[in-house]
């Protein structure tokens, strides 16, 4: 019988063991010995591949943001150009749709277990959030023959906030995705419909 798959685990696959124990026990309670349980593997293995459980918990953080940013920005690329309502519902969705299908990779970016890592981690994912939202606003004023605002870009970080806020609620408390991500989508499309032009 082969061990060879079980014998050398990749990093990624001690890291979605990693992912799922931190979920569970959040990071002060998680233990290298509950990881290396979880994935199969053993303590030394992880110390080997990523030094200590710091180390390890940042190389998730930022793989998860990876995903997450490339997801996103990916479908807002395909979204270019639609009717507002249209893009703003595919541009929501396609935060939802990530927590979804991947809803511990969501929890471990956007949940209430704070450390100083997942606060910078998220900082710059939200920021990159952010600016991409904020050109897709001057876009929309551009159509309309506004100029940029100000506040466009506080506009987009509330927007960005509303969402993020809306699937983390959905998916602590179990409910309906797609019913928050349309309620997501109709504030955000009232709030730019609604935008006062001077």
């Amino acid at each position: 019988m082969s061990r060879s798959t079980r014998a050398r685990p990749t990093d990624d696959e001690l890291l979605d063991a990693a992912r799922a124990v931190f979920v569970e026990c959040g990071f002060r309670a998680t233990t290298m010995n509950a990881i290396a349980s979880r994935s199969g593997s053993t303590k030394p293995t992880l110390y080997a591949h990523f030094g200590d459980k710091n180390t390890l918990y940042r190389r998730l953080l930022d793989r998860e943001a990876a995903a997450c940013r490339a997801r996103l920005f990916a479908e807002y690329e395909r979204n270019d150009g639609l009717p507002l309502r249209t893009m703003v519902a595919a541009d929501t969705h396609a935060l939802f749709d990530y927590a979804a299908a991947e809803p511990d990779g969501f929890r471990l970016l956007f949940g209430v277990d704070i450390t100083s890592d997942t606060i910078e981690v998220r900082e710059h994912l939200l920021a990159d959030i952010d600016e991409q939202v904020t050109r897709r606003i001057r876009a929309y004023l551009a159509s309309r023959g506004l100029p940029p605002r100000p506040d466009d870009h506080r506009l987009a970080n509330i927007l960005v906030g509303v969402a993020t806020t809306s699937a983390r609620h959905a998916i602590d408390h179990h409910l309906d995705l797609t019913a928050a991500a349309r309620l997501a989508t109709d504030f955000s499309t009232a709030a730019l419909i609604n935008l006062p032009v001077d």
